[in-house]
């Protein structure tokens, strides 16, 4: 364990230990607690370059006691809505005709207990609203039959399959309307999360094996929709006694969310002059002209890379928490 200072704009942050057992970007979690930096909004110098988020401590060469300085921009503080939360039962007649056609839809949603309706899955509620719109929506007449809903909340992915038994290898696209954040006792940040989410292991038959076996399925973001949900999985099962238990953990997660990273190369592509566009833009905040910046960038020794420069999302976040609602 490791203590450093850091230095952030006019302020210095000291004593903040470093556990060199887990990666850079559980560090840069730390960070983010302290100053409203987002992890892939941090850009900290150290020997030779920028700390990237999965550096090995060993070649970095921090050392006790050493200051590092960090630049990048908070994020906005949320200011605190102008009129509360008002629920459903409280609204006028009039107004709840939307949850009475839900609940005749699917009656799953019109459960009572003592008079009082049920809460109810949100992940549940809002696959059922987005299948009933991508039907109810297509174009009858149109041999395209386009799908609105899929072109609004779309997410395309390319995986990869790999069993590492027979050393067999597929591919395949699918096309899902939601990012996985699964939550564990390691996930501190919401991108971490959406990390884990995107590799998962399953069982199948390997022809090679003559027999089932265990394949690694490892998926890129190969198009990214308008409006971008992402669910936060909080609910695991425990076998010990047979029921869903939910994880009562903390997340951070920005404002505007980068997911460059977790893109396909195909889609890296496409995002390299809109992302160069924005790193000129935070480059200028910074007081810096975009030739100066590449001059500065170069003098001390370290190249603003398309993962690595300031970088900001403009697709639109919807934040599906996906937990029971909470009593009031």
């Amino acid at each position: 364990m490791l203590t450093v200072s850091v230095k952030w704009q006019k302020e210095v942050f000291k004593a903040v230990e470093i556990d060199t057992s887990q990666p850079p970007y559980v560090f840069k979690c730390q960070l983010y607690d302290l100053t409203g930096v987002p992890p892939e909004r941090q850009k900290i110098m150290v020997k030779g370059g920028l700390l990237k988020d999965d550096a090995d401590w060993s070649t970095v060469g921090v050392k006790q006691g050493q200051k590092l300085m960090m630049m990048g921009t908070a994020d906005e503080i949320v200011k605190a809505p102008e009129k509360g939360p008002v629920f459903m039962e409280d609204l006028p007649e009039e107004e709840q005709v939307v949850s009475l056609v839900l609940r005749k839809k699917y009656p799953q949603f019109g459960q009572l207990h003592n008079g009082v309706f049920m809460q109810q899955d949100a992940e549940e509620c809002w696959t059922q609203l987005l299948y009933t719109l991508s039907q109810s929506l297509r174009s009858p007449g149109s041999s395209e039959n386009l799908d609105a809903v899929k072109d609004l909340f779309g997410i395309e992915l390319a995986s990869s399959i790999h069993c590492q038994e027979s050393g067999e290898e597929s591919s395949e696209t699918e096309s899902v309307y939601s990012l996985k954040c699964h939550i564990s006792q390691e996930v501190n940040h919401l991108h971490e999360g959406l990390k884990h989410g995107l590799k998962s292991e399953l069982e199948k038959a390997s022809p090679a094996l003559g027999r089932s076996a265990t394949y690694l399925k490892e998926s890129r973001i190969n198009g990214l929709p308008r409006y971008l949900t992402i669910q936060f999985v909080r609910f695991f099962w425990k076998r010990e006694s047979n029921q869903k238990a939910k994880i009562l953990r903390k997340v951070d997660y920005p404002l505007e969310l980068d997911v460059y990273d977790l893109c396909s190369d195909e889609l890296h592509k496409q995002l390299e002059g809109p992302r160069q566009l924005l790193r000129d833009e935070e480059g200028k905040k910074l007081g810096l002209k975009a030739n100066e910046k590449s001059r500065s960038s170069k003098d001390d020794d370290f190249k603003m890379t398309d993962a690595e420069g300031f970088i900001k999302c403009n697709w639109r976040i919807i934040w599906d928490y996906i937990s029971r609602r909470d009593s009031r």
